[in-house]
C-alpha cells in the first residue's frame, strides 16, 4: 500500500476541505495533548507535565488562529468555549 504525501492529498481535495483538514487535524493534536497531561499520574516528573502543558497551549493558540482568520469549520458549534481546567483555552 501506497502512502501519500501531505502535497498530494492536498492536491486531491477541494480548497474547503483542505481548511477543514487542518481545523480536524489541530483538534485532534488538541484531544491528544489534553488527554495525555489529564491522564498522567504522579510518577510523571513536574517538567514533563509542564512540557506537554506547553505543547497542548500551542496546538490551542494555532487552532484559535485559525478561528482568527476565519478558516475553521464550525467556529459556532465549536470554537473557543473558556477556560481549561489546566488554565489556557478550551477548545471543544
Amino acid at each position: 500500500m501506497e502512502y501519500l504525501d501531505d502535497d498530494m492529498a492536498n492536491q486531491e481535495l477541494p480548497s474547503w476541505m483542505k481548511l477543514g483538514r487542518s481545523e480536524f487535524l489541530l483538534r485532534t493534536e488538541v484531544a491528544f495533548w489534553r488527554d495525555l497531561v489529564e491522564g498522567c499520574g504522579d510518577a510523571v516528573p513536574p517538567e514533563s507535565i509542564e512540557r506537554m502543558q506547553q505543547a497542548l497551549a500551542l496546538a490551542e493558540s494555532r487552532l484559535l488562529q485559525l478561528y482568527a482568520t476565519g478558516r475553521g469549520t464550525n467556529r459556532s458549534n465549536g470554537g473557543p468555549v473558556g477556560a481549561s481546567a489546566r488554565g489556557g483555552t478550551s477548545i471543544n
